[in-house]
């Protein structure tokens, strides 16, 4: 097997799972698609044709005479992707943590100090 094709294999068996799990939980990963910025209107009438077209890329990255479209249309979905995380993590937005979970920072939620005796 050279290298292209494992890379292909590879790749399909990426679009093959990622559509898959969208099937199987549509409401958490169109909440998911919210959460990243996508508006919500894009999500409801886009979610089916995008788990159909990455389960159609993993078809074509294995199929001989679409191998060549299918590359290109899977870099351009991995290229949309990857800019809307970084749009994302450059607004500093995304999901949040729910109230009950405390930040990071918060130092009234911290662990104890060791100078603290139980």
């Amino acid at each position: 097997m050279s290298f292209l094709a494992f890379l292909s294999f590879a790749l399909s068996a990426v679009f093959v799972v990622s559509g898959w799990q969208k099937f199987r939980g549509p409401v958490s990963a169109r909440a998911a698609a919210i959460d990243l910025g996508i508006p919500p209107e894009l999500v409801k009438s886009g979610f089916y044709p995008l788990c159909v077209g990455e389960v159609a890329l993993a078809a074509g990255l294995l199929i001989k005479p679409l191998h060549a479209a299918a590359v290109w249309l899977s870099l351009g979905l991995l290229i949309a992707f990857t800019a809307l995380v970084t749009v994302n993590l450059i607004r500093a937005t995304g999901p949040r943590a729910p109230a009950s979970v405390p930040a990071a920072n918060d130092r009234s939620a911290s662990a104890p100090s060791p100078e603290t005796e139980f």
